[in-house]
């Protein structure tokens, strides 16, 4: 065998999907956040502007989420359809799945006004900031009191994000990893990094938790259009309880919440939604099989 025939051998690949996967998520998050950033910036600091803060969220989601998502994953080794997951959902996984998140919002409440509760003295003053910040924001892109307003928050506050978020995490990121990692890491990483990008401290936990919900949904039933409307479901609720119910009414009336009762909803939302995943998990196994034996 010859030196060169040597070296050849020796000759690692030139392209790590898995390293490509992680810097192209990276970079797609920060130019995202950035212009994000700066357009929200912009615009607080010119009042007369403030009308276009709805069209500048729901365009930076296109453009800098969806746009870049979709270029890198042409740039992938993986078929763009199986990177997306682009195959049609079995209708009772679906229905499953949106149940689950519809169990999920019980949790949400219930883990908010223990939170808020159990919130110390000490750190009262940093809590209430940060909520009536993040409170302001999100009545300042999503309210308003019209059909026209409601339209609005419908398309940049449900769907854009579920199309735009579930393509990037749930499908060229999650997907990628599971091509290196197994699934559980793939899952949580997902997940994890779904809801740190919110930039919602208060409402963490619960964020993190549906990112990895969502993540187990895009796994076991094969296709993104699950979480998606998973996505959709979750915020689309969201916007009905701000619309109907004033988010600053809605903290003041979790406050008045006994311990107890919010324990007990926490508890309720968290095992009847991992009953929910159970099932999820063993429909998909059963459908899997089937289709082996029919192969």
């Amino acid at each position: 065998m010859t030196e060169n025939q040597i070296n050849y051998l020796y000759v690692k690949p030139g392209f790590s999907h898995l390293g490509f996967s992680i810097v192209a998520t990276f970079l797609i998050l920060t130019f995202y956040q950035a212009t994000l950033f700066l357009g929200t910036f912009l615009i607080n600091n010119n009042p007369d502007y403030s009308d276009f803060l709805p069209l500048v969220v729901g365009g930076n989601s296109l453009l800098f989420l969806l746009a870049p998502t979709l270029i890198a994953a042409r740039l992938s080794p993986i078929p763009f359809k199986e990177i997306f997951r682009l195959t049609r959902p079995n209708l009772d996984l679906l229905l499953l799945s949106l149940l689950g998140i519809i169990t999920f919002q019980i949790f949400v409440v219930g883990y908010s006004a223990l939170q808020e509760s159990l919130i110390p003295e000490s750190l009262r003053e940093f809590y209430e900031y940060f909520t009536q910040s993040i409170r302001n924001l999100y009545e300042s892109i999503l309210g308003g009191s019209s059909y026209l307003d409601y339209f609005k928050g419908f398309i940049i506050g449900a769907m854009i994000p579920a199309i735009s978020e579930e393509a990037l995490f749930r499908g060229f990121f999650q997907r990628s990893l599971e091509e290196k990692l197994k699934p559980i890491w793939a899952i949580l990483i997902s997940g994890i990094t779904f809801g740190i990008i919110h930039m919602n401290p208060i409402d963490l936990v619960p964020l993190i938790l549906i990112g990895i919900y969502l993540s187990l949904v895009a796994y076991h039933t094969g296709s993104i259009w699950v979480p998606i409307a998973a996505h959709f479901l979750n915020n689309f609720w969201a916007l009905n309880v701000m619309y109907f119910i004033p988010l600053k009414d809605l903290e003041e009336q979790s406050r008045t919440i006994p311990v107890h009762f919010s324990l007990s909803l926490l508890i309720i939302g968290a095992l009847t939604t991992i009953i929910i995943l159970y099932f999820i998990i063993k429909l998909s196994r059963k459908n899997k099989m089937e289709l082996e034996i029919f192969q």
